[in-house]
């Protein structure tokens, strides 16, 4: 039995996993608070 581990941020969500031929594929999406996004300041 093969058995991985990994530590993902907290911003990141697994989306979907899925097997196909003995490949193991999983989709991760990260998701960022609205307080850590970059913001634009216009300066005068």
């Amino acid at each position: 039995k093969f058995s991985r581990s990994w530590t993902l941020a907290d911003d990141v969500v697994v989306d979907a996993a899925k097997m196909k031929d003995g490949m193991l594929s999983i989709h991760l999406e990260r998701v960022v608070p609205e307080e850590k996004k970059p913001r634009t300041i216009t300066i005068k």
